[in-house]
């Protein structure tokens, strides 16, 4: 199978947040100031936390039904489509989504011509059982003009399937908004997995990864940073963040992850063994 080469230049920026709790105006303002600074710098695609405008931790389903918007149409989301369009880039994030009597953690994809689309968190984490419903909308890739961006959140990244799944359908690029922990148990200077899973993963699938994380404190958590962008070839080639509050950028042509499908002799998908793998992952031997 092969594809016509093109180019797909893009300037990403992570922008990681130390979020406020509850405080929606807050968030909202703080990520505008810091926006209005990434795409001043060239960004043309920006990437902000998980649940950026609320935080994570909460008491109780109610607290969180008082803040989850509908989408697209809720005012968070519009500000970023209307920011978007302002600055000709795109945007993702996560937030919590309401429909109905349902809670979703949400995230978001929009450009310069307004709403694209959304991916619903499937692998909850912790209390996050107690007020959202796991995602039900699969694992899309939406086709831009700067390439085949995906999304996933957090624990998401956790799960090796999510990734090879969009990759499957050709995504060059996975935004994965997350709260990555800090853990002591683990090994510095990260205390946390989230980098080396993002390497992994995009070495794994030929695929770029942006994976923007957050800082500061909440109730019974303390969140790790480390946002970073990762190549194809598993390397980061952003800074990899701190843990403080800051914007890393990373730019790179994300056709680059096209010539999976154009040089067969190293291709991480096509040179899978499914006929070794199917009688255990449910894969079509044919």
């Amino acid at each position: 199978m092969s594809e016509e080469r093109i180019e797909l230049f893009v300037k990403i920026a992570c922008i990681q947040t130390e979020v406020k709790l509850k405080d929606k105006e807050a968030n909202m303002a703080i990520v505008i100031s810091l926006m209005e600074e990434a795409s001043t710098n060239g960004a043309n695609l920006i990437v902000l936390p998980e649940l950026f405008n609320t935080g994570y931790t909460f008491n109780n389903r109610t607290e969180i039904t008082s803040l989850a918007e509908p989408i697209p149409e809720g005012r968070t989301v519009q500000e970023l489509i209307d920011y978007a369009k302002e600055k000709n880039i795109y945007i993702v994030g996560s937030l919590p989504e309401r429909e109905g009597i349902d809670l979703y953690n949400t995230s978001v994809l929009v450009g310069p011509n307004g709403y694209i689309g959304k991916y619903r968190k499937t692998h909850l984490c912790g209390d996050e059982i107690y007020w959202f419903e796991s995602g039900n909308l699969g694992y899309p890739v939406f086709h831009t003009e700067i390439g085949r961006i995906a999304m996933i959140i957090c624990l998401d990244g956790y799960y090796p399937e999510t990734y090879r799944i969009c990759a499957l359908q050709k995504a060059d690029l996975i935004c994965i908004p997350t709260n990555w922990a800090h853990c002591d148990h683990l090994p510095a200077p990260w205390h946390t997995m989230g980098p080396t899973l993002t390497m992994a993963n995009a070495l794994s699938n030929h695929i770029f990864v942006a994976a923007c994380s957050r800082v500061g404190q909440e109730p019974g958590i303390s969140y790790a940073g480390h946002s970073l962008v990762a190549s194809p070839t598993g390397a980061p080639i952003s800074t990899i963040a701190g843990k403080n509050q800051q914007i890393i950028y990373a730019e790179c042509n994300l056709a680059d992850t096209r010539n999976r499908y154009l040089d067969k002799t190293n291709s991480r998908l096509a040179n899978r063994r499914t006929d070794l793998y199917g009688e255990f992952l449910g894969y079509s031997t044919n």
